[in-house]
């Protein structure tokens, strides 16, 4: 199991205590965190440009990760991760459960809740459609194109409804 923590004094993000350091596509798949990833069997491709971590462990909890490296102009670099112990991750084999709306909302207020409570994040967010988002200034001072790594720049957990999925996004810097 991959262990994944944020180091929210900075927007730092680590898999199992190393640094994600890759800005692009071409950054990750050279990444020794990828490297580490594959060597384990923990990082399959499941279509262009986004990666399968299975399990994920973060603050207690088992996710599974979809890493969405920046790919294209304007495409940040993107973590979304489906919490494995929920109503929504159970669900995914039958459309009807899946589909429940009320299933998926209590499913985004847990994890609101947990993400709140766990990483002691301001109840500085906006609430947009079903969902929350919290932006963040790390590393305001240091120009982008200057930093060697990625942090947050904003956190998301949210339901699609047209697609009926249910995730928390960590959405890096470009």
């Amino acid at each position: 199991m991959i262990d994944f923590n944020i180091d929210i004094s900075s927007g730092e993000l680590f898999f199992n205590g190393e640094r994600l350091e890759a800005k692009d596509h071409s950054g990750w798949v050279a990444s020794p965190i990828y490297d580490k990833f594959k060597n384990v069997n923990e990082a399959d491709q499941i279509i262009p440009y986004h990666y399968l971590v299975n399990n994920v462990l973060w603050m207690g909890r088992v996710f599974e990760l979809t890493i969405r490296p920046a790919c294209f102009e304007n495409t940040p670099f993107m973590l979304y991760f489906v919490n494995k112990g929920g109503g929504y991750y159970r669900s995914l084999s039958n459309w009807e459960k899946r589909s429940d709306i009320n299933m998926l909302e209590c499913e985004v207020g847990e994890l609101f809740n947990w993400l709140l409570n766990e990483l002691r994040l301001s109840d500085d967010y906006v609430k947009i459609g079903h969902g929350y988002r919290w932006e963040f200034s790390w590393g305001v001072s240091q120009p982008l194109s200057k930093r060697n790594h990625l942090i947050v720049e904003f956190i998301l957990v949210i339901i699609n409804d047209a697609h009926f999925y249910c995730v928390v996004y960590l959405v890096l810097n470009k």
